[in-house]
């Protein structure tokens, strides 16, 4: 007994300063454990001043009753997230209306109609107008003007051309005539085109049909345009006087007869 009074007496420093390490920590586990408790009161209270912060997870605006715009996104303090479309309604209401069976086949009638109704239209528009005429190169045709030939259709050999003082091929017939003398269409058909030529003058070329053309050069006072309808014996315009390449030949006809855009000797069709 007497040897543990000994002992206290002499480590009395030791055992005090010990306890009161001891007591330290024991306060300081205290306050800190004290501590931590009130800051987790501070955070659970809400302050009603502030609004309520809310992440980009939390926030789904699918699953809310409506989708808010920028504006609205930011009156209730969420940050940084907006919304570039506005969509009202559910979605059974944004969805296409399907069509039946019988209205797609109702549709695919009138497409069809109306495809018909065009393809007629630009058949009739497009259609040769020298489609309903016939001439198969066994009718005679008529004198386009009475009058003798003073140079004859030569594509075989070359025939001499006074004027221009040469020897060359002749595609049609010079048929002599006076100066404002009528000619004539040779036969029925339709004017195709009417042009004007350095050599022949004004042009009235006449389509036949089946590939048959008629041109009539060197004319003046035309009766007739292009697209007009002619028949046999029609007037088609005057002659006229005569280009700077026929000067020494005269007044004349310039008579031109091709077969699909190939020349043909005219005086074989005329009777």
């Amino acid at each position: 007994m007497n040897r543990i009074k000994d002992f206290f007496k002499s480590k009395a420093f030791y055992i005090a300063f010990g306890t009161g390490i001891l007591a330290f920590s024991g306060l300081l586990l205290v306050y800190n454990y004290s501590d931590n408790r009130q800051g987790l009161k501070q955070e659970q209270v809400i302050d009603l001043n502030q609004p309520a912060q809310v992440t980009e997870e939390e926030f789904t605006p699918a699953e809310s009753h409506g989708v808010l715009t920028g504006d609205e996104i930011d009156a209730n303090g969420v940050n940084g997230t907006y919304v570039d479309e506005v969509k009202e309604g559910n979605q059974e209401a944004d969805k296409p209306p399907v069509a039946t069976v019988t209205d797609a086949d109702d549709s695919e009638e009138e497409v069809e109609e109306e495809v018909v109704s065009v393809s007629s239209d630009y058949a009739e528009n497009t259609s040769d107008p020298a489609s309903e005429y016939s001439y198969n190169g066994e009718q005679s045709l008529a004198w386009p003007l009475n009058g003798d030939v003073i140079l004859p259709y030569s594509m075989d050999t070359t025939v001499y051309y006074a004027t221009l003082e040469a020897y060359k091929c002749n595609p049609g017939m010079l048929i002599a005539g006076n100066e404002g003398t009528n000619v004539v269409s040779a036969f029925d058909g339709v004017v195709e085109s009417v042009v004007e030529d350095k050599e022949h003058g004004t042009i009235v070329k006449v389509n036949m049909g089946n590939g048959y053309i008629c041109s009539y050069g060197q004319l003046m006072n035309l009766c007739v345009v292009e697209g007009d309808h002619v028949v046999l014996g029609q007037t088609l315009g005057e002659l006229a006087p005569v280009t700077s390449y026929y000067t020494e030949e005269g007044t004349h006809l310039y008579f031109e007869m091709t077969k699909d855009g190939q020349p043909v000797n005219p005086i074989i069709y005329i009777q």
